[in-house]
């Protein structure tokens, strides 16, 4: 089978990001997989400054549209079209061309949504927007989210035949042996430290400061707790973090 992948993919590293390379991983052996790389930057940037358009990032979302439009519509006839779009009426609107050349072509079309704003993002919208919207969900295949609990991001909107739930998940590397996790459990058997591991972007809107506050609580209160984290603190939280760690001096 052809598919077509349409989507973000490393760099910069993110949920989504990783996800779809993770499934281009996992079906390039075994299947004929195209990419179209929809990531307009290289590294993540300030949160306050995402979702903002400038002439470079709107001269890389034409190109991805002339290029992923020409490959559906005058490329080799797809089986599938698989599609991981943003939940900002921006982001999401850049992939309805893929979409409706993908019907001209009488190609299924699957949109697969990483996170939980969607139905917000719908439910604001009005007018042209939210029409373009509906028409491009009507000729859906079939409509991906993360977990039951967010199934009524499009409860409403497509059959509820066509809503499926794939869940986030890990690289095989990131698991540890048996032997490994035995020697973890043996070696803080009898340690009262409380570890936490903070699985995400450190970005305000992920909860990182809530975090380091309820770290500074438990603190506080006389707890020992040992945090990791995942990535570089970002411009826009970095003096609140810089702040947070004096505190505990």
């Amino acid at each position: 089978m052809k598919k077509l992948m349409i989507g973000p993919f490393p760099p910069p590293i993110h949920g989504m990001s990783i996800a779809n390379n993770m499934l281009f991983n996992g079906m390039k052996n075994k299947h004929e997989v195209e990419v179209l790389n929809t990531n307009t930057e290289k590294r993540l940037g300030n949160l306050s400054k995402q979702g903002r358009l400038t002439y470079s990032k709107a001269f890389r979302s034409l190109s991805q549209i002339l290029s992923g439009t020409t490959k559906i519509l005058l490329g080799k006839r797809y089986d599938i079209v698989y599609m991981t779009p943003s939940q900002t009426i921006g982001g999401y609107l850049k992939y309805v061309p893929f979409m409706w050349a993908a019907k001209i072509r009488q190609i299924p079309y699957v949109i697969h949504i990483h996170g939980g704003y969607f139905r917000k993002m719908y439910n604001s919208t009005s007018g042209w927007k939210q029409k373009v919207i509906d028409k491009s969900l009507n000729g859906l295949a079939g409509a991906v989210v993360l977990g039951p609990s967010l199934l009524y991001i499009f409860e409403g909107l497509i059959p509820n035949e066509k809503i499926f739930v794939c869940e986030n998940g890990v690289e095989d590397e990131i698991f540890a042996t048996e032997e490994e996790i035995n020697n973890k459990i043996e070696r803080w058997k009898n340690d009262d430290t409380i570890r936490i591991v903070y699985l995400s972007n450190l970005m305000k809107a992920k909860g990182i400061l809530n975090l380091l506050e309820a770290v500074k609580i438990l603190t506080n209160e006389g707890k020992k707790v040992h945090l990791d984290v995942t990535s570089a603190i970002k411009l826009e939280i970095k003096l609140e973090g810089r702040m947070f760690f004096q505190s505990l001096e």
